[in-house]
């Protein structure tokens, strides 16, 4: 073993070359599973139960091996203080299994007035696959904090966010195409549909995910790189934030209109370096936008007029159905989370079945999760559960309060980024930090593994409003 060792510290600029491809390939393997809806055949490989289990426990392994020699070739130390909280994350999963009831009962009403009672079992299988994927979940949650952060420099930074935001501009580009008439209908009418704009996924929800995530990670290359560098990626995330209104995604809607604070951010000091004509022009559009949607608001006959911002201002203001809608599966909480259940929660297989039963019972909306990060976690793991998700939040703030006096701008950007993804697992159950899904695998990348680099990172402000003469220096490198 200490031979072995020994050989892979020999070989440690190989494997932390291969940084960059790692992360772009692994966000494409994760990704893999949304993207294949008009291709049956692959489409039902992701689908199916066995051949879906395959494929993660691949994924699984290709990160757990990476990492593995990554911290060896390195001599990275294990973060003990996270791994003893999640091993008490664990240990209160399986106590939940054991004393939590997993039988369910609802019963329903037709129109004949005949009674229909159903009974929901949650078995062993269905605990045992659970705790699998959360035992992965906290494994790869280690590593990243752990082992990766050794191999990333300001390249790997840049190549792997920016290819997170060439594919959301991809799948943009290809729904521009194959959804042109829902856009159209949209420019013309106000109104793409329930579920027209989906571009190659299987629902309008899952293409706001990458929506979000490609505006997420353009946003900080934005401000990351130089002026010339940075100008696609400012007009990438343009369009990602009008995409979001179009699509009527609340999943990319709210957490990319807070995004367009650092947008906003950006006008403000173009205008005040009075350096680029070009953010003059945008902050003439961008102000002008919001005179629209004021008059809008204040001049209803504007919206019959003009049916594109009729369309804007309707999918804004739809915010608050959506949420309403959701608020009456939150008010089902108090309900259940009593006793035991509320310091060691259910396990998320057996509260997600109790959920359905409520609401088949109920009528109120036939989904199969609690739409929020944090109820979800509540749920699933108690207030002792919450309180190790809150804690990693608090965490990451704590490493991004240094940066204000090395980097003010970002860590302004870092700070509307951090809160932009709290608002994004607000709406949906994308649990952020402990979850490999590609959902927030690029929010993972930035703030477990890149946030100790930039935190260290010494040199001027990476920005599209620094001077043209301004040099930037890697950690230890003295500036010119």
């Amino acid at each position: 073993m200490t031979k072995l060792f020994s050989w892979l510290a020999s070989k440690k600029d190989s494997i932390n070359r291969f940084a960059i491809p790692f992360f772009i390939s692994y966000f494409l393997l994760i990704a893999a599973p949304y993207c294949f809806v008009l291709v049956p055949a692959i489409n039902t490989f992701f689908t199916a139960i066995v051949s879906k289990l395959a494929f993660r426990l691949f994924t699984l392994l290709y990160f757990v091996i990476y990492a593995f020699l990554v911290g060896v070739a390195n001599c990275s130390r294990i973060k003990w203080t996270w791994v003893i909280a999640l091993a008490v994350l664990l240990i209160t999963f399986l106590i939940a299994w054991i004393v939590t009831p997993r039988t369910f009962t609802y019963s329903t009403i037709d129109r004949d007035q005949a009674v229909t009672i159903v009974t929901i079992y949650v078995g062993d299988m269905d605990l045992l696959i659970s705790f699998g994927l959360f035992f992965a979940e906290c494994l790869m949650f280690i590593l990243s904090i752990s082992f990766l952060p050794a191999v990333v420099t300001r390249k790997v930074v840049i190549w792997s966010l920016g290819a997170v935001a060439a594919f959301g501009a991809t799948v943009c580009l290809i729904s521009y195409i194959k959804d042109f008439t829902f856009y159209f209908s949209f420019v013309t009418h106000g109104n793409p549909g329930t579920n027209g704009i989906s571009s190659i996924f299987h629902h309008k929800n899952e293409f706001g995910i990458f929506i979000f995530l490609g505006c997420f990670s353009s946003l900080f290359l934005s401000c990351y790189l130089p002026s010339k560098k940075a100008i696609p990626f400012i007009v990438g995330s343009i369009q990602f934030i009008v995409t979001s209104l179009a699509i009527k995604c609340l999943t990319a809607e709210i957490p990319c209109l807070f995004l367009a604070l650092v947008f906003i951010f950006y006008l403000f000091g173009a205008l005040k370096k009075k350096s680029n004509a070009l953010f003059l022009v945008l902050t003439c559009s961008f102000i002008g936008l919001i005179g629209v949607f004021l008059t809008c608001v204040f001049v209803p006959g504007i919206r019959d007029r003009f049916s594109a911002f009729g369309g804007i201002y309707n999918s804004i203001m739809s915010f608050s159905d959506e949420i309403a809608s959701r608020t009456d599966v939150w008010n089902f909480i108090p309900s259940i989370m009593k006793g035991p259940a509320l310091f060691l929660g259910k396990t998320d297989a057996i509260a997600n079945q109790e959920l359905l039963c409520y609401l088949s019972a109920t009528g109120i909306l036939r989904v199969i999760d609690y739409h929020d990060a944090f109820i979800s976690f509540l749920t699933s793991h108690g207030l002792i559960g919450l309180a190790v998700y809150l804690a990693i939040h608090a965490d990451i703030v704590t490493k991004i309060l240094p940066i204000r006096t090395k980097n003010p701008r970002i860590f302004f950007v870092l700070i509307v980024l951090f809160l932009s993804a709290v608002f994004f697992s607000m709406p949906e159950t994308y649990t952020l930090f402990i979850n490999m899904s590609a959902s927030v695998f690029p929010i993972n990348l930035l703030f477990l593994v890149f946030l100790p680099y930039l935190s260290s990172e010494k040199g001027t402000e990476h920005s599209p409003f620094a001077s043209q003469k301004d040099t930037v220096t890697e950690p230890g490198c003295i500036k010119a």
